[in-house]
């Protein structure tokens, strides 16, 4: 790839996110873009900063778990990012540009699903436990593997388990329509990076559009530019 200077992106950030592009296929690579992003919406977002605050995470739950079975860590990882550090949806401020921004997330603990669910599938990726990011529509989630047995993770509620059919009934009352029986199991599909990335770029360009910020908007074009050029997509 040989991109154009960015025009309205900090050098840094535009960077920092090319760096994270060359290994989007792994959970560092998905954590750098989302570490871009925030440093753009941020300025004082400081990339070591965000990983310590990222590892502070996994340890803790390594610190009071003493068994490394997957339903112990599942049980302690929950314990610890929402009864302890009490992670939770931001649902007073829902489309507070800071909701976004991973640093703020993990400042204030209070989030999207976006942002709560990267926190929570990093995490469990530290731990050793295989997950992955949901994109469903609406409303994103996680998904958790214990002992063969897949759970639906809702870390904007509280890391609350859900059934395909409440799993369902979110994703109709946030987008306002009925999901056909023979429809829904399409919506579980894991999110690739690059789509993971793009709806939280996709998310800040309605933010920035809402709040009449025409510079940020266009910089965080010029990362989605980045984005679906790398992804084969075009533009």
């Amino acid at each position: 790839m040989h991109p154009s200077p960015p025009i309205f992106c900090s050098r840094p950030v535009y960077n920092y996110f090319l760096e994270a592009l060359e290994h989007m296929d792994t959970m560092d690579g998905l954590l750098q873009a989302a570490i871009a992003i925030s440093m753009h919406g941020d300025p004082k977002t400081y990339p070591e900063q965000i990983l310590e605050q990222m590892q502070q995470i996994s340890d803790r739950v390594l610190e009071q778990c003493h068994s490394e079975t997957p339903k112990a860590l599942v049980s302690h990882l929950h314990d610890v990012m929402f009864d302890q550090m009490g992670f939770k949806g931001n649902r007073e401020h829902y489309d507070d540009v800071s909701n976004s921004l991973l640093s703020q997330v993990l400042a204030s603990r209070q989030g999207i699903p976006l942002t709560l669910s990267l926190i929570y599938v990093i995490t469990a990726h530290d731990l050793g436990l295989p997950t992955v990011g949901i994109n469903t529509p609406g409303h994103f989630l996680a998904a958790i593997e214990v002992d063969s047995d897949v759970m639906l993770v809702d870390p904007f509620n509280n890391g609350r388990i859900l059934t395909d059919e409440q799993a369902v009934e979110i994703i109709e009352n946030v987008t306002g329509q009925m999901v056909e029986e023979e429809d829904a199991q399409a919506l579980f599909e894991p999110a690739s990076h690059h789509q993971w990335i793009e709806r939280m770029i996709n998310n800040l360009i309605a933010v920035y559009h809402r709040m009449g910020s025409p510079r940020d908007l266009s910089a965080m074009r010029e990362l989605k530019r980045l984005l679906v050029i790398d992804s084969g997509d075009g533009y």
